[in-house]
């Protein structure tokens, strides 16, 4: 993705937007922006990927299992040191057997 980038030609000042364009429409964009603001204000664009995103799981616990992870001020002995994938072992109920499963199961204690 492409984003542009701006420099003002008055207080040397610089910004950018969002990495949202192609090339084309980066251009494009930059190309009209430079006609309208030709004497203050100059724009060019610039290829931009955002960093990769890494998940660190250490010492946090998934909430009822949907895979949302919530911060615990004191982590629990069971948990490991190091972070572990996550493997769901048993498929997701369906509509038809969700009232079936609700009568046979009972709650589990933590």
């Amino acid at each position: 993705m492409f984003r542009i980038v701006w420099t003002s030609l008055i207080t040397g000042a610089t910004g950018h937007g969002e990495a949202i364009f192609t090339k084309k429409q980066a251009l494009e964009i930059a190309s009209a922006y430079n006609r309208d603001w030709d004497s203050k204000i100059h724009h060019c664009i610039e290829k931009y990927e955002p960093p990769a995103l890494t998940l660190n799981v250490k010492g946090h616990r998934c909430s009822y299992g949907d895979l949302t992870f919530v911060g615990h001020a004191t982590p629990t002995s069971t948990v490991s040191q190091e972070a572990t994938p996550i493997v769901s072992e048993s498929p997701k109920p369906s509509a038809s057997s969700a009232s079936s499963s609700v009568k046979e199961s009972s709650p589990q204690p933590q």
